[in-house]
């Protein structure tokens, strides 16, 4: 669960942590994952209801009548599980760890093209190179 604390001083956690550093930005994004799921308690609510009428309405113009009345129950139920699962603090830190990995193997993937393509570009110069006449090779050029 989301603190009244943290809600109330949301705004200044996205602007200290709005930086150029990727940690930073991985830790942005879990608070704003965090304060989402917390937000989406409120939202399971009103569509428990909603699914609930929905799901009375469906059984009325169905043939089986009981499996879909089965299944509107268990939707409401489901869902729930799911916003549980997103809040507690173990999903949250796993969310954190998967992120910090994505964004260190992102990071030495772009370094290495980055290195790759100066490689490339290096060694195409040097061919250039070899294919240019100084002027001290000029006289011996031309016949």
């Amino acid at each position: 669960m989301v603190s009244a604390r943290f809600r109330r001083h949301s705004r200044g956690l996205r602007n200290h942590f709005a930086t150029t550093c990727y940690p930073r930005r991985a830790a942005k994004l879990a608070s704003t994952l965090r304060f989402l799921a917390s937000s989406l308690q409120h939202i399971s609510g009103n569509f428990r209801r909603k699914s609930t009428t929905l799901c009375k309405k469906a059984a009325k113009f169905s043939q089986q009548k009981a499996d879909s009345a089965t299944l509107c129950k268990m939707l409401p139920s489901a869902w729930s599980d799911l916003l549980a699962m997103a809040v507690t603090p173990s999903f949250q830190l796993q969310i954190a760890h998967h992120l910090k990995h994505w964004i260190l193997n992102f990071l030495s993937f772009e370094m290495c093209s980055f290195l790759a393509y100066f490689e490339r570009l290096w060694q195409r110069a040097m061919e250039l190179q070899s294919f240019v006449l100084h002027e001290f090779e000029l006289p011996k050029a031309l016949p």
